[in-house]
């Protein structure tokens, strides 16, 4: 995991305002092109993908036994969503976006 980076929605109205705050985790790997077959490469993200794919049922499984305080008790568990990231600073992998509903 290399960053967690926040970001922020508030949604509502005045009496009954949320924030959406959105958290992802980045699962990347180091990738030297010139070393790296096609295959290889390929590799990267099927690592990359079963971390974060352990990543998200732990984090479930967790929610789910209610073993967490703080900003993840507000865990969204329907909005959770894994991607490819590509060339990332010479990096390949995936990201786990994550969001938290909370009030103000």
């Amino acid at each position: 995991m290399v960053a967690i980076i926040p970001e922020h929605d508030i949604v509502g109205k005045e009496d009954n305002t949320k924030v959406d705050n959105g958290t992802m985790f980045y699962f990347l790997e180091k990738t030297d092109y010139s070393e790296v077959t096609f295959d290889q490469y390929i590799d990267i993200f099927i690592r990359t993908q079963l971390v974060a794919k352990e990543f998200v049922e732990k984090v479930l499984s967790d929610n789910s036994q209610e073993r967490f305080c703080g900003l993840f008790q507000a865990l969204d568990t329907i909005n959770y969503k894994v991607s490819p990231v590509r060339a990332l600073s010479s990096c390949n992998g995936h990201v786990v976006s994550l969001t938290f509903k909370t009030t103000l």
